[in-house]
């Protein structure tokens, strides 16, 4: 994912955070193995990114982590220009004059000082730009795409052929091979895309319980490097721009939420009906 949204860069204080939770327990005696496996995730981050460096290093002829450009991406999300009601022009860096006479990092460099300009004497501005992109990165994003719709799709793919592959009657496994592959062919003609969309998940019950998720997880203090993955990510998508792709490991978050905040709940149901049910068949003392 970092070699197609950067942003994930952000995901390495979460994992420091996680290394030194697991390892030490913050106690700065056993410093040694946290620092030394702090260490090694830094440099598989930096092994992932080489692709980038390398080329920034052929382009720019000195090292660069990440793309020339963030300074207009953070410009983009914070300018006079946008606000409520206002539509986000993603299309923008196509058109910034600057680049066709300037290098980009000079351009990066002059954009990310108008937008800190705009940040800085517009601060009441920038908390309610910041809402608005949270509604914007829930509710529309990329003219109301719906990626939720995708990732279950995948999800049920992804389950359809391991529950297959494990049917251990040869003439049930390749009914459900056909069956499969006529509902994959009904899809790609278009049979039922709409279906697939209809009702929208993302714009309610998946993003309701998710959000919840997250809460209850804090609660429970149950995997909190997850939550503070989220906060990271989340803190991206506000600070620059909301885009759907940015979504998609919060999307895979609020899944995973979704699922413990259903069994838990069905779960004490269950326990509430058995206990219910003792209670009334117990025989007087």
């Amino acid at each position: 994912m970092s070699l197609v949204r950067e942003e994930t860069i952000l995901l390495v204080i979460p994992c420091i955070v996680a290394i030194f939770w697991h390892e030490s327990k913050f106690s700065w005696r056993k410093w040694r193995r946290p620092v030394l496996k702090t260490v090694g995730m830094l440099g598989v981050m930096f092994l992932v990114f080489a692709p980038w460096i390398i080329r920034n290093a052929i382009v720019f002829k000195r090292f660069q982590m990440f793309s020339a450009l963030g300074g207009i991406q953070f410009y983009m999300g914070n300018n006079p220009d946008i606000g409520r009601g206002i539509p986000i022009d993603y299309s923008f860096i196509g058109t910034v004059q600057e680049l066709k006479i300037m290098p980009d990092v000079e351009v990066s460099r002059l954009y990310f000082s108008r937008g800190m300009d705009f940040v800085l004497n517009h601060p009441a501005k920038v908390i309610e730009n910041a809402f608005w992109k949270l509604e914007l990165l829930y509710e529309q994003s990329v003219d109301n795409f719906n990626d939720y719709g995708f990732l279950l799709w995948g999800l049920f793919w992804g389950t359809f052929i391991i529950g297959v592959w494990r049917i251990k009657n040869i003439v049930l496994k390749y009914c459900c091979l056909l069956a499969g592959v006529g509902i994959l062919y009904a899809w790609g003609r278009g049979g039922f895309n709409q279906a697939m969309l209809l009702p929208n998940i993302e714009f309610s019950i998946l993003r309701t319980i998710g959000i919840i998720g997250f809460f209850y997880m804090l609660y429970r203090k149950q995997e909190p490097i997850y939550c503070l993955c989220y906060l990271m990510l989340l803190a991206g998508n506000i600070i620059f721009l909301p885009q759907h792709r940015q979504r998609w490991v919060m999307d895979l978050l609020f899944i995973i939420w979704n699922v413990i905040v259903v069994y838990d709940v069905l779960n004490f149901i269950r326990n509430r009906l058995v206990t219910r049910g003792q209670t009334e068949t117990a025989p007087d003392s």
